[in-house]
């Protein structure tokens, strides 16, 4: 009878040690946006949104192993560091190459608002292959799964 106990109070606490590691539950493949390339389709503000320019991509990688994030801008490249708790977001220390495009017309200043508003991202959320991304200063980028 004693050796039943010990062996449910051991599995308890093997089961119990398995989620302790302080990383927290990861979301299933399904909602998770980590490790995939999404593609910018609409930037601005809630009531303003721009489509992006036609012959551009804008696109981000979040990878974990690294806790980088890189992606092209619409003429240069980029990267930085990002730190993800639950739906809240952090990008930081982003640095980019620094090509001059003159083709298509406004691709610099598309690029320039997708940077500054990629730096100040506060929140996530992914819905139906979609990944929004708001910004602390009420700025949103909309992204679709590549």
């Amino acid at each position: 009878m004693k050796f039943k106990y010990l062996f449910l109070m051991m599995t308890a606490f093997a089961l119990a040690a398995c989620g302790a590691n302080g990383e927290g539950i990861r979301p299933s493949d399904e909602d998770a946006f980590e490790d995939k390339t999404w593609v910018l389709t609409s930037y601005g503000v809630e009531d303003d949104l721009k489509t992006v320019l036609e012959n551009t991509e804008i696109t981000t990688v979040f990878i974990p192993d690294e806790a980088v994030v890189r992606g092209s801008s619409g003429c240069n490249h980029y990267f930085g560091n990002y730190e993800v708790t639950g739906n809240e977001l952090s990008v930081s220390n982003i640095a980019f190459t620094e090509m001059a495009c003159l083709t298509p017309e406004g691709v610099m200043e598309q690029e320039q608002l997708f940077l500054s508003v990629l730096a100040a991202v506060g929140s996530f959320q992914i819905q139906d292959n979609q990944l929004t991304i708001f910004s602390t200063d009420d700025h949103i980028l909309e992204f679709k799964k590549k």
